[in-house]
């Protein structure tokens, strides 16, 4: 179960290393790969490349499958 959500971790949230849970007693613990003003920076970032994306390589008529597709070579 464990390894199944964290396979199915949105690529946004790269800066999480393990999720742990525990059943007994119904809790979720997270380890973060770099520290929380690293982490802050990275979102920020990130987010502007994909601003820059959604409004200079984006067009209105491209389906959802372009939209990803523009979004995926361009995010590196």
């Amino acid at each position: 179960m464990e390894n199944a959500l964290f396979n199915r971790v949105n690529y946004e949230l790269f800066y999480i290393k393990s999720i742990d849970i525990n059943k007994s007693n119904k809790t979720v613990n997270f380890k973060y790969t770099y520290p929380k003003d690293t982490i802050k920076e990275m979102k920020r970032k990130f987010n502007e490349k994909v601003n820059y994306i959604l409004s200079t390589v984006i067009k209105k008529d491209y389906s959802d499958l372009e939209k990803e597709l523009a979004i995926y070579k361009r995010k590196c």
